[in-house]
C-alpha cells in the first residue's frame, strides 16, 4: 500500500507542471509576477492590523472571516494556475474571487444597520418582492415581538447573518417572495454605503471586469486551454501545456486590479475602526509605502485619505 501511495505521490508532482512554474518565473514579466504575488499577500495580512484591542472580527466576520479568506485562497490558487500554465483555470478561479469580494461586503453591510437605515435601499421591489435588506428587518421586527435581540446578534458576529438567509437557498420560496440582486445590483448597492470609495466610476469598473472573466469561465473558444496555444500560432503541440509569457503577463496584471479592488473594499469595511484608533493608524502607516510600491493604486490613495489626519 505505501508503494502505491508513493507512486501516487510522485505521479501527481508530475502533474502539478513544476517545470512551468519555473519558466514562467523565468520568461514573464517577473516584476509583474512578483507584485500580482505579493499583492495577494498584502490583502491578507493588512485585516489584522485593522483591528483595535477593544475590538473583536466577529463585528464584521461575514466578510472578514468568511469570504476575505476565500478572496485570498482563489486568488492564491488562481496565480499558482497560471504559473503551470493553465490559464483559463486560474481566470476561473480568478472570478471567483471578484465575486467573493463583492458579495462578502454586501453581506457584511447588510448586517449592520447603519447600512439598513440607508434609505436608497428599499425593501419591497417594485414587483412586490422583498430585498434582502426587506427580509433582514422582518426578521428583527418578529425577533422583538419574541424577545429575541436578532439586530443585536447581528452586530455582535456579523457572519450570523448567513443563518438569517438560510431559508433563502430555496429557489421556489426565492422566486415568490424575495429578491436577491445580482452583482451589478450589489455593486450599486456598495456605492451607495460608500464601501467603494474612492473608484470613480465602479459600475463601469465592475462590468468591464466580469465581462472578461465571464468569458473565460464560460469557455469561450478563443479562452480555452487549447485555444490560447492556437492563437499563438506555436509549432508545438498545443495538447501540452506550456508556458504562454504574453497570457501569464496579462493574467497577472488582471489579477493585480482584482486584489486593488478587493484592498478598497476591505479598507473601506474596517475605515471606522481605523479612523477611531491611533495604535491602528501606526500600523497602517508603516504599510503606506508598501501598498504604494506595489502599485496597488486604489487602495493607496484609500488609505493615504485614512490616515491624512493622524
Amino acid at each position: 500500500m505505501r508503494g502505491e501511495v508513493k507512486e501516487a505521490f510522485r505521479h501527481t508532482l508530475s502533474e502539478i507542471e513544476l517545470s512551468n512554474i519555473w519558466l514562467s518565473l523565468y520568461e514573464g514579466d517577473f516584476e509583474i509576477i512578483q507584485k500580482a504575488h505579493d499583492s495577494i499577500h498584502e490583502l491578507i495580512y493588512i485585516a489584522p492590523l485593522c483591528i483595535p484591542k477593544n475590538k473583536s472580527f466577529h463585528e464584521k466576520s461575514a466578510f472578514l472571516a468568511v469570504y476575505l479568506f476565500n478572496v485570498f485562497y482563489a486568488a492564491h490558487r488562481s496565480f499558482i494556475e497560471a504559473l503551470s500554465g493553465f490559464y483559463n483555470c486560474a481566470y476561473t478561479l480568478l472570478r471567483n474571487c471578484l465575486e467573493s469580494a463583492v458579495r462578502g461586503a454586501y453581506y457584511e453591510c447588510l448586517a449592520h444597520r447603519k447600512f439598513r437605515d440607508n434609505p436608497n435601499i428599499p425593501e419591497i421591489t417594485r414587483k412586490g418582492r422583498k430585498t434582502l435588506k426587506g427580509w433582514i428587518n422582518g426578521l428583527i421586527r418578529e425577533g422583538i415581538n419574541k424577545g429575541i435581540d436578532i439586530e443585536g446578534d447581528l452586530e455582535t458576529l456579523s457572519a450570523s447573518i448567513f443563518d438569517k438567509l438560510e431559508v433563502i437557498e430555496d429557489e421556489g420560496f426565492k422566486r415568490e417572495f424575495l429578491y436577491h440582486p445580482n452583482y451589478l445590483e450589489m455593486i450599486e448597492a456598495l456605492k451607495v454605503w460608500g464601501m467603494l470609495d474612492p473608484l470613480p466610476d465602479p459600475r463601469k469598473f465592475w462590468q468591464d471586469l466580469y465581462d472578461e472573466l465571464s468569458k473565460e469561465a464560460h469557455a469561450y473558444p478563443d479562452r480555452t486551454e487549447v485555444g490560447k496555444r492556437l492563437l499563438q500560432l506555436s509549432s508545438g503541440n498545443i495538447f501540452e501545456v506550456n508556458v504562454i509569457p504574453t497570457e501569464l503577463n496579462k493574467f497577472c496584471q488582471t489579477l493585480h486590479k482584482i486584489i486593488d479592488f478587493s484592498m478598497l473594499i476591505e479598507l473601506n469595511i474596517l475605515e471606522e475602526w481605523i479612523k477611531e484608533n491611533n495604535d491602528v493608524k501606526e500600523k497602517l502607516k508603516e504599510r503606506l509605502m508598501v501598498v504604494q510600491n506595489l502599485g496597488l493604486q486604489l487602495s493607496y490613495e484609500k488609505l493615504r485619505c485614512l490616515l491624512t489626519y493622524y
